[in-house]
């Protein structure tokens, strides 16, 4: 149910007392109360936060709780931006350091010759220009182009899936930012919707958390995870696995998330110690890596 604008802007202002520095954000009543069931109550119940209109809520996170105002006024919210670990002149792409080439020489040889790869997940990459029709017959395309990708692999197919996973309908338009260079921390990036989802459970926001894991599964889907970017993604199994909870026999969704994505890259995981080291730290997390893993056998 929509809430009138007349109804926000003529609701009281409420003030959220955050975290030990006691800084105080101030929101409209109303929308706070419209967006979470359990903020309707300090808003409008019985209790002394609402004779007082203010609440004091020590274990939030400042930034979350402005992209959670974000999100209530407008339905949408801004990832936090990737932490810089070196001086971006020190260091080369993660195309460079993955492929070995420079980006500056990628593909400046012949342009104008068609050329074809495959990818990890089988598909076709084809990068030349588009022959024109001659009059009165049509050229024949290269055989190569006329070849159809190989069977995708059960990992392809589980990635795949993971690409494809909705959380919203329609799904939102998304840009995502990528991470190009290695020396850029994705940590505070993937975080940041983690938190949120997981602010939107506790106060009971079943949207918001909606929003939250779509924002992070395009931002995984975009990732390209490097040796150097792997404990990104521990922080955020991390975080997840110590924030969240299974309910009813059912994965927390958070949780399936994050799993579902570790599956899919578990070969470039298992070369860390620390993630060898976390799953001995966290059992449910190996519970359900191996489930999803189970996918992938032939």
């Amino acid at each position: 149910m929509e809430i009138s604008y007349e109804s926000i802007v003529s609701s009281h202002p409420f003030r959220f007392i955050l975290g030990p520095n006691k800084r105080v954000f101030t929101i409209h009543a109303a929308l706070a109360a419209h967006h979470s069931k359990v903020l309707a109550v300090l808003v409008n119940g019985p209790m002394c936060e609402a004779k007082e209109q203010c609440a004091y809520l020590e274990d939030v996170n400042e930034q979350t709780f402005v992209r959670f105002s974000q999100y209530i006024y407008t339905g949408e919210y801004d990832a936090a931006e990737p932490g810089i670990l070196l001086d971006e002149s020190s260091v080369e792409t993660v195309d460079a350091v993955v492929n070995g080439n420079s980006p500056s020489t990628l593909n400046d040889n012949n342009p104008d010759e068609a050329r074809q790869s495959i990818d990890e997940f089988g598909t076709v990459l084809l990068s030349s220009k588009v022959r024109r029709r001659k009059k009165g017959r049509v050229e024949m395309l290269p055989d190569f182009l006329c070849e159809q990708a190989p069977p995708q692999s059960r990992k392809s197919l589980l990635r795949n899936a993971f690409s494809r996973k909705s959380y919203i309908a329609p799904s939102p338009l998304v840009n995502p930012q990528i991470n190009i260079e290695p020396y850029k921390d994705f940590t505070p990036v993937f975080l940041s919707h983690a938190e949120l989802y997981v602010f939107g459970d506790r106060y009971n926001i079943p949207n918001l958390q909606s929003l939250a894991l779509h924002n992070l599964c395009q931002a995984l889907d975009k990732f390209i995870l490097c040796q150097d970017r792997i404990g990104d993604i521990i922080e955020l199994m991390r975080y997840t696995y110590s924030n969240t909870a299974d309910r009813a026999g059912l994965v927390d969704e958070l949780r399936d998330l994050v799993v579902h994505y570790a599956a899919c890259v578990v070969e470039d995981l298992q070369t860390s110690s620390e993630f060898g080291a976390l799953l001995e730290e966290v059992g449910a997390l190996g519970r359900d890596l191996v489930r999803r893993l189970v996918e992938r056998l032939d």
